[in-house]
C-alpha cells in the first residue's frame, strides 16, 4: 500500500513511472515517484507546513524528496523538454500531467495514477497487455533526446519479457553508434548492473539491436554465441565481479580486459577478478595439470580463489561440460582447502627453531603441497624438519 497523496497534500498529486507500470503488472512496487503542477519550492513549503521533512534531491530539475512515515518519495514538478543534446535535456515546468507524460521514454512508463483514476494518453496499458515495447511518439525522436534509452529499451524488454516494436528496433540499430558518443560510461555501466537479474535475455536483446558491437568491440566474435549468453546469465546469479568478468572475458587478453574495465570505470575488485579469470582460465581449460603451478595460481588469487573456483564449477562447467576440466576441479578444490586451512603454519616453524627468512615462505609452500598430496601434519613435519 501507499499513502493517499491527494488527501495528504490536499492537491492533485499523481503517482507516475515504474510504480504505476509494476502495479498494473502485479509486480511488487518498491519505489514510488510522484508528480504534480506544484513548483518545487512551493512543494517544499507545503510539505514543511504539514510537518514533513524534505531533501533537495535535484531541485534544479524540479525534484524534491519528501519523507512520509519514514519512507522517501520523490516529487517532481511537471516538465516539458525545451531542448535535448542526446544526453541532457533542458526542461521547463509545465501545468498538465499530459505534457509531463509526453516527454517520457516508453508508453508503459507514461501512465499515471490520480487516486484510483488511471491516466494513459499513449495506450501504455494496451502495450503492457500485448507485451510490446513502444516509445512515446517516434522512436528516433525519443532516442535522440537521450541515447541511453536504447539500452533502457533492451533492459525493459528483457526484464518484462516484451517484444520490441519494429519502429523502435529500426531506430535502435540506426542510432546505436551514438550511444558511446553521447552517453557517459557510468550511465552505461549502471544499466548493465540493473539488468544483472535477467542478464542472458538482456544480452540477446542488445545483440538484436547491434549494440554489443558498439559497446564491446573486442568481443564481437562471441556475440552470436548462445553459450556465452548462457555463461553470462549463470555468472550474473552471483556477484558483480563474477557478472562483469563474464561480460568481458571473451576479449581473451588480460590487457584488453583491463582496458575495457577501466574504460567503463568498473571497480578495482571487478578489474582484478576479470583479469585473474582471463589469465588463468586458459590454463585450466587445457586439461594439463601441474600441482605446483595450480597451487601458485590459486594462492596468487588471494580472496578471489573461491570466486574463481565457483566460476569454473558453476558457470563454465554447467554451461559447457568439459571432462578434462571436471577432473582438474576436484584437485583444485583440495588445493584451495590447503591454502585456506594449512596444517602447518608459521607458529609450527618457529617451534622447530626455523627463523624467518627467504626460505620461510618456501618451506610453508612445500608443506602445503605435501598436505595436498595427502600427508598428515606429523608426516609433513618429518618431511620438512
Amino acid at each position: 500500500m501507499y499513502p493517499d497523496f491527494c488527501e495528504i497534500f490536499g492537491k492533485d498529486i499523481y503517482i507516475v513511472g515504474g510504480a504505476v507500470r509494476d502495479r498494473l503488472l502485479g509486480i511488487d512496487v518498491v519505489d514510488i515517484d510522484i508528480a504534480s503542477a506544484i513548483h518545487p519550492y512551493d512543494f517544499k513549503d507545503l510539505s514543511k507546513s504539514l510537518g514533513y521533512k524534505t531533501f533537495d534531491t535535484g531541485i534544479e530539475h524540479g525534484t524534491v524528496t519528501v519523507l512520509i512515515d519514514g519512507k522517501p518519495y520523490e516529487h517532481t514538478t511537471f516538465r516539458t523538454d525545451v531542448s535535448c543534446d542526446g544526453r541532457n535535456a533542458n526542461v521547463s515546468f509545465s501545468k498538465t500531467i499530459e505534457e509531463d507524460l509526453s516527454r517520457r521514454d516508453f508508453t508503459i512508463n507514461a501512465i499515471a495514477l490520480l487516486g484510483k483514476k488511471i491516466i494513459d494518453p499513449f495506450n501504455g496499458q494496451n502495450d503492457l497487455k500485448n507485451k510490446i515495447l513502444k516509445t512515446v511518439g517516434t522512436a528516433e525522436e525519443r532516442f535522440s533526446e537521450d541515447y541511453l534509452r536504447i539500452i533502457r529499451a533492451a533492459r525493459f524488454a528483457s526484464r518484462l519479457k516484451m517484444s520490441i516494436d519494429t519502429d523502435l528496433l529500426i531506430a535502435a540499430k540506426e542510432l546505436a553508434p551514438k550511444i558511446t558518443q553521447h552517453v557517459s560510461v557510468e550511465r552505461i555501466s549502471d544499466e548493465f548492473k540493473k539488468a544483472q537479474g535477467h542478464a542472458e535475455e538482456f544480452l540477446k536483446v542488445l545483440y538484436s539491436m547491434n549494440i554489443l558491437d558498439v559497446l564491446f568491440d573486442s568481443t564481437k566474435d562471441h556475440y552470436a554465441n548462445e553459450l556465452w549468453w548462457e555463461e553470462v546469465g549463470r555468472a550474473a546469479q552471483y556477484d558483480g565481479e563474477t557478472y562483469f568478468a563474464a561480460l568481458v572475458r571473451p576479449s581473451g587478453d588480460k590487457n584488453k580486459v583491463e582496458s575495457i574495465c577501466r574504460e567503463y570505470k568498473l571497480s578495482r575488485s571487478i578489474i582484478r577478478f576479470s583479469c585473474q579469470l582471463v589469465e588463468h582460465l586458459a590454463y585450466f581449460n587445457t586439461g594439463e595439470f601441474s600441482l605446483e603451478k595450480s597451487y601458485q595460481i590459486l594462492k596468487s588469487c588471494g580472496d578471489n580463489s573461491s570466486r574463481l573456483l565457483n566460476y569454473l564449477h558453476n558457470v563454465i562447467e554447467q554451461t559447457e561440460p568439459r571432462p578434462a576440466l571436471e577432473q582438474t576441479l576436484n584437485q583444485l578444490d583440495d588445493i584451495d582447502q590447503a591454502i585456506k586451512n594449512p596444517l602447518i603454519n608459521g607458529g609450527d616453524l618457529h617451534t622447530m627453531n626455523i627463523k624467518p627468512g627467504p626460505e620461510f615462505r618456501h618451506i610453508l609452500d612445500r608443506a602445503a603441497l605435501l598436505q595436498i598430496e595427502g600427508l598428515n601434519k606429523e608426516e609433513i613435519l618429518n618431511k620438512i624438519g
